[in-house]
Order: C-alpha cells, then sequence, then structure tokens
C-alpha cells in the first residue's frame, strides 16, 4: 500500500517540505496530514494545502502527488529508496540529496533540484530550471551517481562540477552546461546551446543534436567508433529516451573527439556526429 496526496489549497508563500518522499509511502493518511511544513518562518502541517488517502501500490515506500506544485519545494528531498511520482511542475531543490529509489515528474522542476545527487534514477516529461544537478554554493562537487532523463530543456549550468552519473537531455541543453566537469556523462539529444564544458577537466559530453560553437578551449583530436555508444544508445532507447538519437546505435558511427577544456586539466571530451 502506498499513499496518494492531492493538493487542496495552493500555497500562497511558497512552502519547504522535505517530509514528501516516498517513506511517507509507508504512513497511514492521518499522520501524513501531521507531517511539518514550513512556510517562511511559520510551522504548518502538510494537511493544511493536501488531502491524503491510501492506493494500492507494488512497494511500500510509494507516494504519489497531484496538483500544481510549484510553489513546494525540497520534494523528494534525501530520497533513499521507494518511488515517487508527481503529476505536476515542482518548485526549487526538488530531489535534493537523493541516493537511491525512483522520481518520475510529470512536468516540470525549479532552479537548483537534484543538487547533491548520488544515487537513483529520475524522469522529468517538462523541463527544468537553472543548475539543475550542480554543485551548491560552496560545494566542490555537483551530481555524484545515479542518472537524470528529461524530456524538455534544462537551464543555465546543468551538471556544474559534476563527479559521476548520468544526465540526457531531449530538449534545449541550457548555457555552461557541464561547466567545471570532473567526470561523468552528458548527452543532448536536442540543441547544446554555448559555452558548453567551460573548464571541465574530465568526462564526457555528447552531443547528437545540434549545437553552437565550442569554446577555444576545445581541440578537434580525431574521428573516430567509440565502442560503448551502441550500448549507452541501445540502453537509452529502452527508456524512451533516444528516439532522435537512434543514428549512434550502428556499430561504425564516426564521431568526432574535441579534447578540453584545455584551460584548465584538458581531458574531458565533446562527442559529436558529423554529418
Amino acid at each position: 500500500m502506498g499513499l496518494l496526496l492531492k493538493m487542496i489549497r495552493e500555497p500562497d508563500i511558497p512552502i519547504e517540505a522535505e517530509c514528501l518522499n516516498p517513506s511517507a509511502g509507508k504512513l497511514k493518511p492521518s499522520a501524513a496530514a501531521r507531517l511539518p511544513v514550513w512556510q517562511g518562518r511559520e510551522r504548518a502541517e502538510l494537511g493544511d494545502f493536501f488531502s491524503a488517502a491510501r492506493m494500492n501500490t507494488e512497494q511500500e515506500e510509494e507516494l504519489y502527488i497531484e496538483g500544481n506544485l510549484e510553489r513546494v519545494k525540497r520534494i523528494g528531498q534525501n530520497t533513499a529508496r521507494g518511488k515517487l511520482v508527481v503529476r505536476g511542475s515542482c518548485g526549487m531543490h526538488t530531489g535534493e540529496g537523493m541516493s537511491g529509489g525512483e522520481i518520475e515528474i510529470h512536468g516540470g522542476v525549479g532552479n537548483w533540484s537534484f543538487c547533491l545527487m548520488s544515487g537513483g534514477v529520475v524522469k522529468i516529461f517538462g523541463g527544468a530550471g537553472a543548475f539543475l544537478a550542480a554543485a551548491l554554493p560552496g560545494d566542490a562537487r555537483g551530481m555524484r551517481g545515479g542518472a537524470i532523463f528529461v524530456r524538455g530543456g534544462t537551464g543555465w549550468r546543468a551538471a556544474e562540477r559534476m563527479r559521476r552519473g548520468l544526465l540526457v537531455v531531449e530538449g534545449m541543453l541550457g548555457e555552461f552546461a557541464g561547466a567545471e566537469m570532473i567526470a561523468g556523462t552528458i548527452v543532448s539529444l536536442g540543441r547544446a546551446m554555448g559555452r558548453l564544458g567551460a573548464s571541465m577537466k574530465r568526462g564526457s559530453i555528447v552531443i547528437a543534436g545540434e549545437h553552437e560553437p565550442f569554446l577555444c578551449g576545445f581541440e578537434k583530436s580525431c574521428v573516430y567508433s567509440p565502442a560503448f555508444m551502441p550500448f549507452l544508445w541501445r540502453d537509452l532507447e529502452a527508456r524512451g529516451f533516444a528516439a532522435k538519437g537512434a543514428r549512434f546505435a550502428r556499430a561504425g558511427t564516426k564521431l568526432a573527439r574535441w579534447c578540453g577544456d584545455l584551460t584548465s586539466l584538458g581531458k574531458g571530451e565533446i562527442l559529436v556526429y558529423e554529418r
């Protein structure tokens, strides 16, 4: 048995609701309604904004939320197991500190979502704001593991200082994506905007669609067929997120490899399909 929450009153002032993660799915509706949330400096209860009801689910720790949640911050924070499904758009800091489990968002997410992520799988069927899976201010590392799949586009600085993991964006990949990247993989299926991989040290950025000119710190080194590419694309196609990149599934597809950023360590790469 899981839990279904439906928004009954949209907050006029944004609320912070760290309690909205899959672990709440095993609670009784009456107990869930008493969970604390913060509205500014005022403490409130989840029941002030949501109705709660039990529902049949595959897992015990499974939470479904319905409504316009753009003024609800920190949904799915510290998710470690279970499943969270949101039918609506979420506010800032969604999924911060996620280390496991699964999150599906049938809408968009606000700025600074999925920062400090170290595990789990995320599917975002809308767009994402700035600093998706990026390092928080003062933090040396961004995303540290897991996988994020985005149907829409992203704002500035997605996966900034990425340390490990996979980010797949089907729409527009915003400027400065992968800036100061340490390791990991970013896949752009739509249009990649400018300043891609600025000051990246290591890691891979794969471009299947259009892109802006690269920074001067990147140098074309060769054209070759990466052995891992067909396996990556088969996995993406199985998830329904790689229709635009089907040509990469063919063995022997040639990609141009750009090394950089030479203003930094310079061991990163941008792989581009050359038409």
